[in-house]
């Protein structure tokens, strides 16, 4: 059983270390830390919960979020929903992966584009061992890791193989690593699909399946046509799209459900679930009054290695 991470780690906003480098680590990385710090230190009752998020949000978001400040401008700029959305995804992932690990004993993770995802650091070996590896772009991994470093170290159990996803492929990556490809896994890929272009969307979703055994798992997120949004989310949506074209990570792709469905079948996937908006609502955020809610424009999927 993998020990648990070091007791010299500490999840406290006091702990020393300078800020993240924006300019090597994912901006949307530090954008979603902030937002599961947010949702932790602001609002109740809490859906998903992540005590090492603010820690690990880089400055100076990470004053904004203890102050107030960031909490306030998602309000002012409605977007709520993408906070929601976020959480919502974290949760679908680390419920479904809880449940192989108990029904099915998987014992690998591997988080793809893991940013500053802090799973590794709250890992609970009780459902049985497991074996965590971050796959990332060299850039955010190294900032990530000095990031560790500032807060005590890296937790036991996890190893990082640094990826682009636009110019690698998958396998290379975790041949790097103790991964065994002949056992089955448990994937994650969450935030990435928009940002890719299809043919490396298709191509990471080859490279995922040639990595993963029969009865391997694969759970990721993907945005819908914006032209299926009610009209009421289209202006949002709109102003989502220039906020990230000019923090340099523009939204490229997006997936009609029965297309992305039928692709993953003949890459030898079986749906296990494709869960929208409405779905997302009824299970998490029904009768909340502080604006949290799903992300109309996201939906979340999970897939079965077949054979």
């Amino acid at each position: 059983m993998p020990p648990r991470p070091s007791d010299r780690l500490n999840p406290t906003p006091s702990a020393p270390g300078a800020a993240l480098d924006s300019s090597r680590a994912s901006l949307s990385a530090g954008g979603s830390a902030a937002l599961r710090a947010d949702h932790l230190l602001h609002q109740q009752p809490v859906v998903f919960r992540d005590p090492w998020a603010l820690a690990l949000t880089p400055e100076p978001m990470r004053s904004a979020v203890e102050s107030g400040a960031f909490g306030r401008q998602l309000d002012e700029l409605e977007l709520r929903p993408s906070q929601g959305g976020m959480l919502a995804r974290a949760l679908f992932c680390e419920l479904a992966l809880d449940g192989a690990r108990r029904r099915e004993g998987l014992a690998q993770y591997a988080i793809l584009a893991a940013g500053l995802d802090s799973f590794a650091l709250r890992l609970d070996p009780e459902p049985g061992p497991l074996s965590v590896y971050e796959v990332d772009h060299p850039a955010s991994q190294r900032a990530k890791r000095e990031r560790l470093r500032e807060l005590g170290g890296e937790p036991d159990g996890v190893e990082f193989a640094a990826l682009d996803f636009e110019r690698e492929e998958l396998e290379a990556a975790l041949a790097r690593s103790s991964f065994d490809p002949g056992r089955p896994a448990f994937f994650s890929w969450m935030g990435v699909s928009m940002y890719l272009t299809r043919e490396a969307f298709r191509r990471t979703l080859a490279s995922v399946r040639a990595c993963a055994a029969p009865g391997s798992r694969l759970v990721f997120d993907y945005p819908i046509p914006q032209e299926r949004l009610a009209p009421e989310f289209l202006e949002v949506a709109r102003r989502k799209n220039e906020s990230l074209a000019e923090m340099g990570e523009p939204r490229i792709s997006t997936y009609e459900p029965a297309e992305l469905h039928a692709e993953l079948a003949g890459l030898g996937f079986e749906l296990v679930e494709d869960v929208g908006p409405e779905e997302v609502d009824a299970r998490w955020f029904r009768g909340r009054r502080d604006g949290l809610r799903s992300n109309p424009e996201s939906r979340i999927a999970h897939f079965r290695a077949s054979g």
